[in-house]
């Protein structure tokens, strides 16, 4: 005689919709989160998070102040290896795409560096840009800086076009990307 285990894979079954109902309503994201979906660190196609940027004069702008432009950030400190090789080719495309509306953004880990250090090494370096400085670490945690430097190229509209964490950018990468965005792509 066969014993019937329709009845038991039923209730298993059951048991396991019943756990997967549970786990997809308690992941929805709640209503006070920025960001859909519940991403909460920048991604391509998202609004870039909202940051406040002072200079070494303590002059503030914000990053809302660049919108209608294309807006390239880079987060560095002068210890970090790969944001020293990348700098010539921050600061060579910085020369050739200002003039098109090229914004950059360049943010300096304050909470991690030393401004002696910083300043020698925007000397050392022939920095001409705009610095920033992030002395509390929120920039860094706002956009989730995991690896330094770490860049991001945001359009026109605010929107993160793409990411690039870790470097040393190339000069031929920074010019495709400031490029494509300076079309509008």
């Amino acid at each position: 005689m066969r014993k019937n285990n329709h009845g038991s894979n039923e209730a298993v079954f059951l048991v396991m919709l019943s756990l997967g109902l549970v786990w997809i309503w308690i992941s929805i994201p709640s209503s006070q989160n920025k960001y859909t979906l519940g991403l909460k660190f920048p991604h391509q196609g998202f609004q870039a998070p909202a940051i406040k940027l002072v200079d070494v004069e303590g002059k503030a702008k914000n990053l809302s102040d660049f919108y209608g432009k294309p807006v390239f950030i880079n987060y560095w400190a002068s210890w970090c290896p790969p944001c020293q090789a990348e700098m010539p080719a921050i600061e060579k495309i910085y020369h050739e795409y200002t003039e098109e509306g090229l914004i950059v953004v360049s943010v300096n880990a304050s909470n991690q560096d030393s401004l002696v250090d910083v300043q020698t090494f925007l000397q050392a370096y022939s920095i001409n840009f705009p610095v920033y400085f992030d002395k509390n670490g929120e920039i860094g945690a706002l956009y989730h800086i995991t690896a330094l430097p770490s860049s991001f190229f945001i359009g026109r509209d605010g929107r993160i076009v793409d990411i690039v964490i870790g470097g040393p950018l190339s000069e031929a990468q920074l010019r495709i990307q400031i490029e494509s965005m300076l079309v509008g792509k």
